[in-house]
């Protein structure tokens, strides 16, 4: 039986172990070592690091896998919170941490970004650089002086990686000691993302014990041999002595948090790292950019067709191309198809039918849309994200599978960034500054407003079931800082109540002053008017009637003055003195004519009985019993 040489389907050599080369002289660039391979496997990254180069250039250049890790990253972060609260709710400590945190780092916007190395490499790696001054001593005589306030290439140099310092003091040019004293600035405390691919990882399987080694990159090392002023002042000393030894630099375990994916068990040579999430869709983005490559193809030759345009004719014997001159025909049709393009409506007559053919203008139906989508659904599931989270259309079902999976991986993601903020951030920072300690946590992540839930809280609160901290919560707002603002309208408004109810008062006080004072002048006014009517009238009755013995008819009865006096300060005389001295002021202002009557008659009422109180006693005794009258 003869044996299939060649490379297609059924060939003996489809699968070979060889890659490169022939057992009978002929090359072939695919030649696959295993079965389950294909081109993309071979391409695929053979270390960790390679496997971070090919990452990073997905997530940049993929507009799907940009998409999708920019949104993982940013979506589950929600804003920093510090809980702890004083009596009057706030003070010095707090606030120094609300400034480090917002203003100094920018801690939200530093979670983001620490969220992009996670679901690109699968890894951040996150040290806190805690400021300090560099400070050269003379080995001579020990002076020691800050690197800034010295000049450069006149009382300090570098060379061979060595500071060489030129001591005012002794005079003398030698090399110095560096030494890195650190100071106490939360505005100068900085977050540092180290590079993944400039990181080695010494991992023990057996103790779980993980040591970070940086290796400063060449760009840094260039830096610092040219003499970079800014690299020399600031770089710190184990740097400088590490690039001399050319070695890594050991980070120190206590300054150092890795954010690390979950893996399967590895080999010896990636473990302590993370794969990150995006390494199954790396094959399927090979077959969407071969397929983008196909389609560029199509669109550059068959998008736009090719008219030709030829003298046609139905007689095989009358055949124009010997009986016409060909170059006045080609002449002839483009000037009318210049005519018509000026004139849509011209109609060219022409001696002999013209023809024409089609080449290409076929593009649209050998497009690989439905193959590009398949594909960028493929990527999707990959990195197990669903399709509406990239192209919208998600919207919060109780049962929804899809958006289960995806709230309990931001879950997963969050608790890392809690254990973050509260094992490493605060209390490095703190026990560096000599801070107290305060409790921070991330504001509750929401997938989306679940009204539902909402009114089911508001319900419990109104039953006194669930706290107003937590039901304002769910809003997103301060439960103390809203209370702080309740109590401040309650105050404004029951100022603004008092201030209307003595207005009201007063108001009424005055209508009520001026209606006494409206209605005290009119009576008086109807007494004067009824008297000199009485009194008209009695002259006009005598002057009719002479007569002595005749009675007077009977008046109705008025309101006297003299009465209504006399009543005033009888009343007034009961009452308490200064009540009584205000209804005088009062009636001074509004009735002064009955002021005068009244005040008239409390004087005779004091005259009166000061006038009793004066009266003698009398002289004469009661009649008294004589010396010898009997007793009854």
């Amino acid at each position: 039986m003869a044996i299939n040489r060649g490379f297609g389907p059924g060939s003996s050599y489809r699968f070979s172990t060889y890659r490169h080369g022939s057992l009978d002289g002929r090359n072939s660039n695919f030649r696959y070592p295993s079965q389950w391979w294909d081109i993309a496997h071979m391409e695929l990254p053979n270390s960790i690091k390679g496997l971070f180069k090919w990452c990073r250039y997905h997530a940049l250049v993929n507009p799907l896998i940009s998409s999708v890790v920019r949104k993982l990253s940013a979506y589950p972060i929600t804003k920093v919170t510090i809980n702890d609260r004083s009596v009057d709710g706030f003070n010095n400590n707090i606030q120094r941490w609300e400034t480090l945190l917002q203003d100094s780092i920018n801690i939200n916007r530093f979670q983001i970004e620490a969220g992009l190395d996670y679901h690109t490499y699968g890894n951040s790696i996150i040290s806190i650089y805690f400021p300090f001054y560099k400070y050269l001593e003379c080995k001579s005589c020990g002076k020691k002086e800050r690197i800034k306030k010295l000049k450069y290439k006149v009382e300090w140099d570098f060379k061979n990686f060595s500071y060489i310092l030129n001591c005012r003091s002794c005079n003398t040019q030698a090399p110095a000691k560096v030494e890195d004293v650190f100071y106490k600035s939360s505005r100068d405390i900085k977050l540092i993302r180290w590079n993944p691919t400039d990181i080695e990882i010494d991992y023990n399987p057996i103790t779980q014990r993980r040591e970070y080694a940086y290796t400063i990159p060449p760009k840094i090392r260039k830096k610092v041999l040219t003499k970079k002023l800014s690299y020399l002042e600031e770089l710190p000393a184990k740097f400088i002595e590490s690039m001399k030894l050319n070695k890594a630099v050991i980070l120190s375990p206590d300054n150092v948090f890795h954010f690390k994916s979950e893996t399967p068990s590895l080999n010896s040579n990636d473990e302590g790292w993370g794969y990150p999430i995006l390494l199954p869709a790396l094959k399927d983005s090979f077959y969407l950019q071969i397929m983008k490559k196909a389609q560029e193809a199509v669109m550059l030759e068959h998008l736009v067709p090719l008219d030709i345009i030829f003298p046609a004719t139905q007689d095989q014997n009358a055949s124009p191309y010997t009986t016409v001159n060909l170059s006045d025909w080609k002449r002839k049709i483009e000037t009318e198809l210049t005519t018509w393009r000026m004139d849509p409506n011209h109609k060219p007559i022409l001696p002999l039918p013209v023809g024409y053919q089609r080449i290409g203008g076929n593009g649209r139906a050998l497009m690989l849309t439905q193959e590009i989508r398949a594909h960028s659904e493929h990527i999707l599931v990959g990195m197990g994200v669903p399709q509406e989270f990239v192209f919208g259309g998600l919207s919060w079902t109780g049962s929804s599978v899809s958006l289960r999976m995806l709230e309990n991986m931001f879950m997963t993601y969050r608790d890392m960034h809690d254990q973050f903020l509260r094992n490493f951030l605060v209390p490095n920072i703190a026990r560096f500054m000599g801070w107290e300690p305060v409790s921070i946590k991330m504001k509750t992540f929401k997938m989306a407003d679940d009204v539902q839930n909402k009114q089911l809280l508001m319900s419990l609160n109104s039953t006194r079931k669930v706290s107003d901290r937590t039901l304002l919560s769910e809003f997103d707002i301060d439960s103390f800082d809203e209370l702080k603002a309740v109590e401040k309208e309650l105050r404004r408004n029951l100022e603004i109540t008092k201030l209307d109810s003595l207005y009201k008062a007063q108001i009424q006080g005055e209508s009520q002053q001026i209606m006494m004072k409206s209605q005290t002048e009119a009576a008086i006014q109807q007494q004067k008017a009824q008297m000199d009517a009485q009194k008209e009238m009695q002259k006009s009755q005598q002057a009719a009637q002479p007569q002595p013995q005749q009675q007077a008819q009977p008046q109705p009865q008025q309101v006297n003055p003299i009465h209504m006096a006399e009543a005033w300060a009888k009343k007034l005389k009961g009452m308490d003195p200064v009540q009584a001295q205000q209804y005088l002021d009062r009636m001074a202002s509004e009735a002064p004519e009955l002021h005068q009557l009244v005040m008239q008659k409390m004087q005779q009422i004091q005259g009166q009985s000061q006038e009793g109180a004066m009266k003698p006693m009398p002289e004469k005794g009661p009649p008294r019993r004589g010396p010898g009258s009997a007793s009854i």
